[in-house]
This record gives structure tokens, C-alpha cells and sequence, in this order.
């Protein structure tokens, strides 16, 4: 997926974000590809903390929607002792025209 990027919107006043943020990546690979979210806690006046980040590859969501549709699964979130992040993942394939 490379260097794609999406940023969600802050949410202010809230310890328990809802962002229901789409995003449409184009992938490269299908069994290489990964995807990353990385999740931070906007401050005004000092460095924004990281809250964690997980990965998920493209393969197992393929894997695990195939034929199924969207699906809504838990992530845990690494490089912090605690938390989680609720996503719902969807995957449509389409061939790439250049490479007909």
C-alpha cells in the first residue's frame, strides 16, 4: 500500500472517540500489502501522545471476508501496555486497467 496516508478529524472532549472515517487504499500486493493504524491524542500546547498502533495484513482481511462482506472486528493496539481500536473492514478488488 506504500506510502498512503489518511488523517481522521480530532474529535475533542471525548475518551471514547467514534471517528466513522472511510478510506479507499489502492494496493500493490495483495499478500504483502498491510494495513497500518496509528492513533494519537491531539494537545494544543505539547507533542500529541501516542495512544498505539496496530497492523493488519491485506491477505487475512481478504481471508476473512471473502464472499462475506464488511465485517467489524476488535484490534489491540501495540506499543502500549493497554488498548483497543474498533474498525470495519471492507475489501472490493478491482483489476488495475494499465495492467490488462
Amino acid at each position: 500500500m506504500g506510502a498512503q496516508i489518511y488523517t481522521s478529524r480530532t474529535l475533542s472532549d471525548t475518551v471514547n472517540p467514534k471517528w466513522n472515517f472511510n478510506c479507499q487504499f489502492n494496493i500493490r500486493d495483495l499478500y504483502q500489502d498491510v494495513l497500518c493504524i496509528t492513533i494519537f491524542e491531539r494537545d494544543q500546547f505539547s507533542p500529541d501522545d501516542f495512544l498505539g498502533r496496530t497492523e493488519v495484513p491485506v491477505a487475512t482481511i481478504k481471508k476473512e471476508l471473502e464472499n462475506k462482506g464488511p465485517a467489524t472486528r476488535r484490534l489491540l493496539l501495540h506499543e502500549v501496555p493497554t488498548g483497543e481500536v474498533w474498525v470495519r473492514l471492507d475489501l472490493q478488488l478491482f483489476q488495475n486497467r494499465a495492467s490488462k
